[in-house]
C-alpha cells in the first residue's frame, strides 16, 4: 500500500462486462489486477480509496489481455480525489469565498 494502514480504506472493484475472449469467444481467466490508490478526505478524516481492476487473458489466444478502464482522476496520474480540493485550497473542509 502506498498510504499508511492507519487511514481508513474503501475498496471497489471495476470488472469487465464480458468474460469471453474478444478474439475467439473462449472464456477468459484472471491473470492479475491493476491496483490504484487515491487520497480522499472526509471532514477531519482522510481515507484511502483502493480501486482494483482485474486482468483477464484467454488461454487460446496468448496475446489477449482484457481489463476494465480506469476511472478518471482529478489530476492525470495523481492521487487526490475531488474531496481533497477544498482542503488543499482553503486549509479546511469548508469552501469559503474571498
Amino acid at each position: 500500500m502506498l498510504f499508511p494502514l492507519t487511514y481508513r480504506a474503501s475498496m471497489s472493484i471495476i470488472d469487465i462486462e464480458s468474460h469471453d475472449c474478444p478474439c475467439c469467444g473462449n472464456g477468459l481467466h484472471r491473470i492479475g489486477e491493476g491496483v490504484s490508490e487515491t487520497l480522499d478526505v472526509l471532514p477531519a478524516q482522510l481515507r484511502v480509496l483502493v480501486t482494483r481492476r482485474p486482468k483477464y487473458a484467454c488461454r487460446a489466444c496468448e496475446e489477449v489481455v482484457v481489463q476494465a478502464a480506469a476511472p478518471a482522476r482529478l489530476i492525470e496520474g495523481g492521487i487526490p480525489t475531488e474531496g481533497i480540493r477544498p482542503v488543499s485550497t482553503t486549509g479546511s473542509s469548508k469552501v469559503t469565498s474571498a
